[in-house]
């Protein structure tokens, strides 16, 4: 069963995944030094506000973090 949710235009395949599939992202981040320090120095600066990004394939977690910082430092993305 896919949901649909009703203020945004994006399909959630099993929604009672979500909250495991936070923890494994934030133990990954932990791994991922580099992206928590860009975080934060210039999340507060937003140097990619009005920037809209497009990706494409398996979201993994990495990528996932990484799509999250993209949102963290100003830029539009859909995956």
């Amino acid at each position: 069963m896919r949901f649909m949710h009703k203020d945004k235009d994006y399909w959630i395949k099993d929604i009672s995944l979500a909250d495991s599939g936070k923890l494994y992202c934030d133990e990954a981040l932990l791994q991922m030094k580099g992206m928590s320090s860009l975080r934060k120095k210039y999340g507060s600066i937003k140097p990619l506000t009005g920037m809209r990004i497009l990706g494409a394939g398996v979201m993994t977690y990495e990528c996932a973090n990484f799509a999250l910082l993209l949102i963290d430092l100003g830029a539009k993305v859909r995956w």
